[in-house]
């Protein structure tokens, strides 16, 4: 009589599943903690702010005079005011922290808390009572921070350009 030998060389399915499984949980775990999570939020934050700031400027120059098109900030979120921008809810996720800083010519820093446009496209700024007026702004600054990790979106007053910059909180 023969005997047949098997060759236990292989590894079954569900070898191949527990270990998945091990990784997929290992991952969950670790990737939160990198800050890829933190950062990506960060990213999106600040591209939208970004966009927001040109549309509501878009609407200022392109309607009519005497409506006010701004943009008004909170800590954790803004909201966008305009006759066509009034129906869209505050911008917002709760976790990222938002900080605009007005810097006049003077290199003075001013927290203000709406940027407002006239239908030229320039912008003012309020900070607490005072209006800042385009002419005397070399920057509008709004820092997002979550935990460690911080973007800069700097606008330029006269034309409104957009610039987003890194930096990390040591």
């Amino acid at each position: 009589m023969k005997k047949y030998v098997f060759n236990n060389k292989g590894i079954s399915l569900v070898e191949v599943l527990i270990v998945l499984t091990i990784i997929g949980i290992t991952g969950a775990i670790i990737v939160p903690s990198t800050g890829i999570v933190q950062r990506n939020r960060l990213k999106s934050m600040a591209s939208q702010i970004a966009m927001d700031i040109k549309k509501v400027r878009f609407f200022a120059q392109t309607h009519e005079a005497y409506n006010t098109y701004k943009i008004e900030f909170d800590t954790n979120k803004y909201i966008l005011h305009g006759t066509e921008l009034s129906d869209i809810d505050p911008i917002t996720d709760g976790i990222v922290q938002i900080t605009p800083i007005a810097i006049k010519t003077d290199d003075t820093e001013h927290p203000i808390n709406e940027i407002q446009f006239d239908n030229r496209g320039r912008i003012i700024v309020k900070s607490g009572s005072e209006d800042i007026s385009y002419n005397m702004l070399k920057d509008i600054k709004i820092t997002l921070k979550i935990d460690k990790y911080q973007k800069e979106v700097t606008v330029r007053p006269l034309a409104a350009h957009t610039y987003i910059g890194d930096t990390v909180i040591k």
